[in-house]
């Protein structure tokens, strides 16, 4: 029997993509490529995701990026979904630093309140676009702080989702979280780090 796709879902700068290193460590296929694992195919606002394009990464993890823009047609596909959430202030502040980094946008500190106040309402507009898929939640908070257990919890959903591994990959997992704390950090040292893990 096919095993169904897991989507690691959420809003930008929340953990979807520790995440998918994690079940990568594990074991699990997962779309796209170290260390950020986004597949051109999950990336349009304009139309709906290829639904034949899913259905031939049946049983593989799968970033989804702002489901409410992203439009999957959940009822055609047998799937599940890990949705990462962030203090939204921490978030607001992680994607300003990720604006200014990349396109040299500087944010103000009423902008990022502003972004912050966005998330919150995106936040249900996202989870909605997600159903009637299965959901488990994941704390971005809680992931750093507590990263074997969160492992264990995310390997305990997949296995009541049809996922089974050959071995116990909760340490493969819980080694992938760099030691930090939550608060969002001043620069994308780890990301660069990842990146250049991925070319050795």
């Amino acid at each position: 029997m096919m095993k169904p796709t897991l989507f690691v879902a959420g809003l930008g700068r929340c953990g979807t993509s520790l995440v998918l290193q994690m079940l990568d460590a594990a074991g699990m296929k997962c779309a796209g490529k170290y260390p950020d694992f986004e597949p051109v195919e999950m990336k349009s606002f304009s139309k709906p995701v290829d639904t034949s394009w899913l259905k031939s990464n049946a049983g593989s993890a799968i970033k989804w990026l702002d489901p409410h823009k992203v439009r999957v047609a959940t009822s055609e596909i047998d799937a599940s979904v890990i949705w990462m959430h962030r203090d939204h202030h921490q978030q607001a502040k992680s994607q300003a630093k990720f604006m200014e980094a990349l396109l040299g946008v500087h944010l103000a500190r009423s902008d990022i309140s502003k972004l912050k106040n966005q998330l919150r309402t995106e936040t249900k507009l996202a989870l909605r676009a997600t159903r009637p898929l299965p959901l488990h939640v994941i704390c971005f908070e809680r992931l750093l702080s507590e990263p074997a257990e969160t492992a264990a919890n995310i390997v305990q959903f997949l296995h009541g989702t049809g996922h089974q591994f050959s071995h116990d990959p909760v340490s493969l997992m819980a080694d992938q979280v760099i030691p930090r704390k939550p608060k969002c950090m001043p620069d994308l040292s780890i990301e660069a780090f990842l990146v250049e893990q991925s070319r050795c």
